[in-house]
């Protein structure tokens, strides 16, 4: 189920996925900034820049893995993998059908941006060993229907790949804007957005999570770094 968190930190958090991601994303923040030809200077360059800061994203992973024991225990078995096709047909009865043909009409064949799975090949009702799966947004004029894609794509990994962690990690939008494309996500499971239903005590955790870098002094609504 799709849960937003208000006022809530990473710390709290009982998900080491999204402790683990929220930790590379300041590695990048620290120390690869510099050299990922950032888009606020140049917007012509927003692909360029996405395509940098996940094959940063993704190298760190698995050199902090590869340093610390803990990491590396808690990966082992396990790919780590950017832009694998996922097959997910839907039939014209489903309730995502409306919303997919929507936005990217007869759509079948997905790449998430970074995904942690033990196979490429589970499918099916009994779809084992799908940890963590994700999708990226670093463009610095990011806009609603490319949000709105994103989302809806997190939401059938979820539903439809039984991937446990899902999360969205957005670079170079502010959190005021990100809040303003959650209230206007009129698709698929857009009734789960309500804050509302949060219940993130007692270890319950929401399937899919929002990491953003913060860019302005703001109050947080969703977590960042």
């Amino acid at each position: 189920m799709l849960r937003l968190s208000d006022e809530i930190k990473v710390k709290d958090i009982n998900n080491r996925y999204v402790k683990l991601c929220r930790n590379v994303m300041w590695l990048i923040k620290r120390n690869h900034e510099t050299v990922l030809c950032n888009p606020i200077s140049n917007s012509e360059l927003d692909i360029i820049y996405e395509r940098n800061y996940m094959l940063t994203f993704a190298y760190l992973m698995g050199q902090k893995s590869g340093e610390i024991k803990s990491i590396y225990e808690f990966l082992s078995q396990k790919l780590v993998n950017g832009e694998v096709n996922k097959y997910i047909f839907l039939n014209p009865d489903d309730e995502a059908y409306e919303s997919r043909n929507n936005l990217k009409p007869g759509r079948e064949y997905f790449c998430p941006d970074f995904l942690i799975h033990s196979s490429h090949d589970n499918s099916g009702e009994d779809y084992e060993g799908q940890y963590m799966i994700m999708e990226a947004k670093t463009t610095s004029k990011l806009k609603q229907e490319d949000f709105d894609w994103d989302l809806f794509k997190l939401n059938l990994y979820v539903e439809k790949l039984n991937f446990d962690t899902a999360i969205f990690l957005i670079i170079n939008t502010p959190h005021t804007e990100i809040a303003t494309m959650v209230s206007n996500y009129n698709h698929w499971h857009s009734k789960k957005l309500d804050p509302t239903e949060q219940n993130v005590h007692n270890n319950v955790v929401p399937h899919i999570f929002f990491l953003y870098k913060r860019m302005l002094k703001v109050n947080r609504r969703f977590m960042n770094c």
